[in-house]
This record gives C-alpha cells, structure tokens and sequence, in this order.
C-alpha cells in the first residue's frame, strides 16, 4: 500500500536533486557527463522527456568534443583504438558539433588552412572545404 505521509518528504527530496544539479550545470554547463545524468533525472524522475533530450543532445556534442580532444592529449581508450593516433603537431585536427558548426582547431589546421588564430571557430565547417576541382 502507498502511504501519502512520505509524498511530500519525495517530493522535496526530487526539488532538492534538482537544486543540486542546477547548482552543478551552472558551475560546469558543458560537462558532457553532467548534462547526460540532469537528463536522465528529468527524464526518469521529473517525467520530461522532451525535456530531458534537449540535454541529451548537448550532452552528445560535448562529451564527442571530450572524447576527441582526449585523443589529442594521447590519453588511451576505445577511441584511439578505432581511430588510430593522432600527433596534433602534424596531423590538423577540426572539431565541429552536430549542426557543422566549427568549436575547436588545433594549431596544424591553422597552418594548413592559413587562418588565423580563432578565426574558424564559430564558422560552419564547409569553409575548410573547396568548391569545384581542389
């Protein structure tokens, strides 16, 4: 049998959850890992799913642009495995979220492409490519 006594005790115990990941966002907005658990709990808890994939999907765009910028770094994992190595000093290296839009190049891009430092970035990735025979 459900008592009704602990309803609002759930309840202010979901407000305070949600209190605390807010807090958490606000102090970290492109954690890709924190935004993938605030929607978990808006879509489990809160029963906001279309809600909830809003932060999936800046989820997905920020933890690609980690796992990519890892690979970078010459940490380890599945995908470095996949990918092979990367030498950021040689290799140029753009990382575009899921609408085409430019958010990071290293220092070999720049020098390829011959931009200038922040240049790219916030420009659709379709300037790096040539129109007609390259």
């Amino acid at each position: 049998t459900c008592t009704y006594g602990l309803l609002p005790l759930v309840s202010s115990s979901v407000n305070a959850a949600a209190a605390l990941q807010c807090r958490a966002l606000e102090r970290y907005p492109n954690n890709g890992k924190l935004l993938k658990v605030y929607g978990r709990f808006l879509e489990y808890v809160r029963n906001e799913p279309w809600t909830a994939s809003k932060y999936y999907a800046e989820a997905l765009k920020q933890g690609t642009g980690e796992s990519l910028l890892n690979m970078t770094r010459g940490q380890t994992g599945s995908d470095l495995a996949a990918a092979g190595t990367i030498n950021e000093k040689v290799d140029g290296l753009v990382i575009i979220n899921a609408q085409g839009v430019i958010m990071m190049v290293n220092a070999a891009t720049i020098t390829m492409f011959r931009y200038d430092k922040g240049e790219l970035e916030g420009k659709n990735v379709s300037i790096l490519m040539c129109v007609g025979p390259c």
